[in-house]
């Protein structure tokens, strides 16, 4: 009878979340789902060398290599709720079995799943894509779906209890969390197989205007239960603790999809932790769908203009003449906007950081309603110019203005409104006063109105706030 647990440490991240070992949690107001594949190679995963008394000390690769495949999905049904499931299953493994217990513990000799991983997090505080900082909990439950004798499962059902804190700031996106890992206790040979803390942290920068993301991720663990010899805790003690240290990069091949890959050590000689590790990912996750259409007022008309009193006129004797009926220009008919005016806006309208994707509810709220407006003057053109900027990479942020006007342009032909009456222009920080200069990745988004056949994408005006 072989005797065995769940014993690859590697938790792939949500789908969507950017990272390899930790979380960057996300919701609706960036994405409705995700989904992804994560091929992970470990290397001497379990070398046990014991010593054993009257006879030579054990020194063995019982699983020297384990290859194995994550499928997973994520869905975010509210702003603050999201829910994700993950499926690993054991590809192929090699190793010397050894006696253990009532059976043998050694390497996998077929295919199998492992334990299905469910999970949910809930949004306290915070947005880790847009904010400094921002506080989660989650909650793990893996099913037992794997095999012992395997090394894929458990063979009863596993917990964790979660909090992350991750945040997003410049070009920096960060992570850090800690679980503790319920588990049925297994006692092999000396190992402390049971209750666990589980921490993951993760730095991320973006590059090359946001297509690649290039990190440091770490993650730690240690049995917290007793030792099977009855000698104390076994929290942090030889054999019951360990970490890894990876690096890795991501690829935005195309805007929904990421091709990802990592490498790294293990430190410490615990349980599950190999002597190295290799990962590869593929990722869906669109970052610009918006919610559904829905009926959104358009913008209030402006107030009737003031009647001023009439004054009395003396009689004209001449017979009165009839003028012809005079036309007034199609562009002056427009409802709350006129020629050189800005269109204004029922709220801001956001980004994701360092993206181009449009998120948050008020924002598609704000351009719904712009885009019924338009859409009841058919007689005007409209500039979309966003102005963003920072002096340390001024090349960078114009690039990335350009993208997001063309997004805004986009989204408001997708509501209705005529591609031939739409431009749009990156303006960078060409615009932006000194004060505004100084700030890092704050878009300023505004559709100005221009006569026909006119070409846009000049400085109109600035605020006293610049």
């Amino acid at each position: 009878m072989a005797q065995g647990w769940a014993l690859d440490r590697h938790e792939p991240s949500v789908p969507g979340d950017g990272l390899f070992l930790a979380e960057h949690p996300w919701y609706r107001d960036t994405r409705l789902v995700a989904a992804g594949f994560t091929l992970d190679y470990a290397a001497n995963p379990l070398w046990l060398r014991i010593p054993r008394d009257g006879l030579p000390a054990l020194d063995q690769a019982v699983v020297s290599g384990m290859l194995t495949g994550h499928l997973g999905v994520s869905l975010a049904p509210l702003r603050w709720l999201g829910l994700h499931l993950s499926l690993p299953v054991a590809l192929q493994q090699s190793g010397s079995p050894i006696p253990a217990g009532a059976g043998n513990l050694g390497p996998a000799t077929s295919i199998g799943p492992g334990d299905l991983r469910a999970g949910l997090r809930v949004r306290l505080a915070g947005d880790a894509a847009r904010d400094p900082w921002s506080l989660h909990l989650g909650a793990l439950l893996w099913l037992p779906t794997g095999s012992p004798s395997d090394n894929t499962g458990d063979g009863s059902a596993r917990a964790e209890a979660r909090v992350v804190v991750a945040g997003s700031a410049s070009r920096l996106r960060w992570s850090v969390g800690a679980g503790f890992h319920l588990r049925s206790a297994v006692s092999a040979l000396n190992l402390a197989v049971g209750h666990e803390l589980r921490v993951t942290a993760a730095v991320a920068m973006s590059l090359l205007g946001g297509r690649l993301d290039v990190g440091p991720e770490a993650q730690l663990f240690s049995a917290l239960r007793e030792r099977p010899d009855r000698r104390g805790s076994a929290a942090f003690t030889r054999a019951q603790w360990g970490a890894e240290v990876m690096l890795g990069a991501r690829w935005r091949v195309a805007d929904p999809v990421q091709v990802g890959l990592a490498g790294g050590i293990g430190l410490g000689d615990g349980y599950g932790i190999p002597e190295g590790r290799a990962l590869l990912t593929i990722v869906y996750a669109p970052t610009d769908r918006a919610p559904a259409p829905r009926r959104i007022e358009a913008l209030s008309p402006p107030p009737p203009p003031r009647e001023e009193p009439r004054v009395a006129e003396r009689p004209v004797e001449a017979p009165p003449v009839e003028a012809p009926p005079v036309e007034a220009p199609p562009l002056e008919s427009a409802p709350a906007v006129s020629v050189g005016e800005l269109v204004p806006f029922v709220g801001a309208v956001e980004f994701r950081t360092h993206r181009e994707a449009i998120v948050g509810e008020e924002s598609f709220r704000s351009l719904d309603a712009v885009a019924a407006a338009l859409r009841s003057t058919p007689s005007i053109e409209v500039d979309v110019q966003v102005h963003s900027g920072h002096r340390s990479n001024p090349e960078f942020y114009l690039e990335l203005s350009s993208r997001r006007a063309r997004a805004v342009r986009e989204y408001l032909i997708a509501r209705g409104v005529p591609a031939a009456r739409l431009q749009s222009h990156g303006m960078g920080a060409a615009c932006l006063g000194r004060r505004r200069r100084d700030d890092d990745d704050v878009p300023r988004v505004q559709l100005v109105l221009v006569p026909p056949g006119t070409t846009g994408g000049r400085c109109l005006r600035r605020s006293a706030s610049d």
